[in-house]
Parts: C-alpha cells; sequence; structure tokens
C-alpha cells in the first residue's frame, strides 16, 4: 500500500499472483486506484468531512471496497464516483454519517460497469 499525493495506490502481492487485502486509514480526500481484489479503508475518528473517489469501475472488476466510518461530521462523508458510473442504480455519490438512517459502513463491488452495495450496516 503507498500514498502517492492524494492517490492511493493498492498494489497487488508478489508471488504466486494471489492478491492481497490491503488496509488504509484515512484522514483527508483521496483518489483510489487499485491493483488488488479487496481493499479495506478505515476514516478515523475526527475527521473532517471528507470525499473518497472510487476507482474506475470499468478497470476494476471484481474489486471489493470496505469503507467504514466510526465518526462523520455534519453532512458525513462522501464516496464519489470516478465518472458517470452508478452507485446502486443511482447516478449519484454516497454518503457515510452518523445520522439515524445514515450508512456508516459498507462494502462495494465493481460489476465492469456500476458499483453495487454488498453489504451495509446503518446507525
Amino acid at each position: 500500500l503507498s500514498q502517492s499525493g492524494q492517490v492511493i495506490t493498492v498494489a497487488a502481492s508478489a508471488g504466486s499472483g494471489a492478491k492481497t487485502r490491503d488496509v488504509a486509514v484515512l484522514t483527508g480526500n483521496q483518489t483510489l486506484s487499485a491493483d488488488t481484489t479487496k481493499i479495506y479503508i478505515r476514516i478515523l475518528e475526527n475527521t473532517s468531512a471528507i470525499t473518497l473517489t472510487l476507482p474506475d469501475p470499468t478497470t476494476h472488476t471484481g474489486v471489493e471496497l470496505h469503507v467504514a466510518a466510526s465518526q462523520a461530521p455534519v453532512g458525513g462523508h462522501t464516496l464519489a464516483r470516478h465518472g458517470s458510473e452508478k452507485i446502486d442504480r443511482v447516478a449519484a455519490s454516497l454518503t457515510l454519517g452518523t445520522i439515524a438512517g445514515q450508512i456508516i459502513r459498507t462494502s462495494l463491488i465493481s460489476n465492469g460497469t456500476d458499483w453495487y452495495s454488498i453489504n451495509q450496516d446503518k446507525v
């Protein structure tokens, strides 16, 4: 796992070609670029509202993103689309928040066109 500027690049493990499960801890806006099958992201407590831009789903088929925010500021954190793709069939970003009914943890998977939730926990 390496960070270059505002882009987090997650690299696959060496060896047998098996992919790794990497973890990123975020405190500010980031754009993800994945080279792994599973990415775990934790947004730290007391972090101001951040935007996490998802990777391009057309080049990340089957990639899973697991994002959790233990606390979120008023307005929440944003999971932004890479481009014109959809998240759960909606052409809009997804908000992680701590107000009752808001999503606090989500897992997304790319089908090669869009991102879909495979698990969500709400406050």
